[in-house]
């Protein structure tokens, strides 16, 4: 067992305390981007949906953004739904009638606007922890989200590479 974070907490006594520490770790980053994220237009989750549209004008399709943000189509549909309620987003139907393809509105744009400085805050609090002496380096970091996908790749999973995991936290490298 190992103390998580010197809070005095340690992990279950187990055959799988490092899956723990990042699941608990994960948990707490969610914590700390709803907190951040409180009283914003866009939900933490939005906000990284808008930050993928937002790198194509022209709009992405539903499995675009569904592997950017490491989830199923059937979800990112719904994130969509919920986005386009707001008039965030706008959805246009291809030509074929099967294709779909989403982008920011003007009021969706300047959601993500006021959402980009809240993720900014909390990514350089986590980078800042990481890079601590106490808290090992954010290399280490980086380097368990290559293992944790090259163990997708060898399960068969669709998220096939590191494409598939946000680029908030790849970034500075």
């Amino acid at each position: 067992m190992f103390d998580l974070w010197g809070l005095g907490r340690t992990a279950p006594a187990g055959p799988a305390p490092t899956i723990h520490a990042v699941l608990r770790a994960a948990h707490v980053l969610e914590l700390a981007l709803d907190r951040e994220f409180r009283g914003a237009t866009l939900t933490p989750v939005q906000a990284r949906a808008a930050m993928v549209l937002d790198t194509r004008r022209a709009g992405r399709t539903i499995s675009d953004l569904a592997f950017e943000l490491g989830t199923g189509a059937p979800a990112a549909s719904r994130l969509l739904t919920r986005l386009e309620r707001k008039g965030l987003v706008e959805r246009d139907i291809g030509f074929d009638g099967r294709e779909v393809t989403a982008r920011l509105t003007g009021p969706g744009r300047r959601a993500w606007r006021d959402a980009a400085p809240r993720l900014e805050r909390v990514e350089r609090d986590v980078s800042a922890l990481l890079e601590s002496e106490r808290h090992g380096d954010v290399r280490e970091l980086h380097r368990l989200l290559e293992v944790a996908a090259e163990l997708a790749r060898r399960r068969g999973n669709p998220l096939r590479d590191l494409r598939a995991v946000p680029p908030l936290f790849l970034d500075g490298a």
